[in-house]
């Protein structure tokens, strides 16, 4: 595999499957490669012994694809001449189901998250449903106050790189599609001048002891060192422990955005749009619909006793893109459709 052809995180991932768990388990079974396409129950043996371990399917599959990826290698160059890993049996993969949030749990963690370090980071995944490496990444110049606009197109992610565990910083999303700009809700706005001004007073504070390496950056530390991508993802599980709530990753903040847009009527494309998602039908995935048939029958009731258009369709002809598209009216103008979203309005 060549390095410059996948990303610096995808090929560190492939890395460590590859020389952590895959070739500690040939290694002292000194199979060759004649040996393993003669034998593809070989292959099939390791799969059997990472399953019995406690590894998940989904894991093993991708075991599978870097074992496949490598012998298709060897296929091509002709130091075999067929690929075994075609010849095995890979585990079924595991339909993932994550936890979410309700409105309800929303504002619960909202209220017990103040002051708390993840707070800037929970409230932008759970409100612009960011991932955990455009929330670091935001940097002062995303934000337009004038025109009431964020722009989400700079990312930080970790990776090992040569065994040690670096910082990568890049002018790149995701995805492009991921690459967006959307409305500044005037409760973030709030929150950021307030940031900006603890920023200026703690490097008066600090002198020259605060970190200048990251002054472009929002999301840093009292000492002015930006905080780090996997802090979220480590911190966030074991604050919700501490405060006695129900368990989610930080990245079900960003499931829970999709579901509560869903649930209020928004459509797949926009929410598609507002999540930076490359697909409508990969942002289906990981909507949950928590309306209850009871009020679904009882507000479709209503819309035909009263003949007239819901306002939450009226509101939809109206925003034909996230140009115009701003969440709190919509949340205050929408009928109940199983959840009562007052926290969206009352804190954004």
């Amino acid at each position: 595999m060549m390095k410059s052809r996948v990303e610096i995180t995808t090929y560190t991932s492939y890395e460590r499957a590859i020389v952590h768990k895959i070739v500690p388990y040939f290694e002292p079974l000194h199979y060759t490669l004649q040996d393993m396409e003669q034998h593809p129950k070989y292959i099939q043996d390791f799969y059997q012994h990472e399953l019995d371990r406690g590894l998940t399917a989904n894991t093993v599959i991708h075991y599978h694809a870097n074992i496949r990826k490598c012998l298709q290698y060897a296929f091509q160059i002709g130091m075999i001449r067929s690929n075994p890993a075609d010849r095995v049996e890979r585990p079924r993969k595991e339909k993932f189901k994550s936890e979410i949030y309700s409105g309800e749990e929303l504002e619960q963690l909202f209220k017990a998250i103040q002051g708390d370090p993840s707070e800037f980071g929970v409230i932008m995944a759970a409100f612009y449903g960011l991932r955990r490496s455009e929330v670091v990444g935001l940097k002062w110049d995303a934000i337009d106050f004038e025109n009431k606009k964020i722009s989400i197109q700079h990312t930080v992610v970790t990776a090992k790189v040569n065994g040690t565990l670096t910082e990568i910083a890049r002018d790149k999303t995701k995805t492009k599609s991921s690459c967006r700009t959307l409305p500044l809700i005037p409760a973030c706005e709030q929150m950021l001048n307030k940031m900006k001004k603890e920023q200026e007073q703690n490097r008066k504070v600090c002198g020259k002891s605060y970190c200048t390496d990251y002054l472009d950056y929002i999301y840093v530390d009292p000492m002015g060192k930006r905080i780090r991508p996997d802090f979220l993802s480590q911190h966030f599980p074991d604050f919700l422990v501490a405060h006695q709530m129900k368990r989610i990753r930080f990245h079900d903040l960003r499931h829970s955005c999709a579901s509560l847009l869903y649930a209020n009527g928004v459509s797949l494309k926009e929410i598609q749009e507002w999540l930076g998602t490359a697909t409508s039908a990969r942002q289906a995935t990981f909507i949950h619909i928590w309306i209850s048939p009871v009020r679904y029958l009882r507000r479709m009731q209503s819309s035909i006793s009263s003949q007239k258009t819901p306002k939450y369709k009226k509101w939809a002809k109206k925003k034909n893109s996230l140009k115009s598209f701003d969440p709190k009216p919509f949340y205050d103008e929408v009928p109940m459709v199983g959840l009562e979203p007052t926290w969206f309005p009352e804190r954004f």
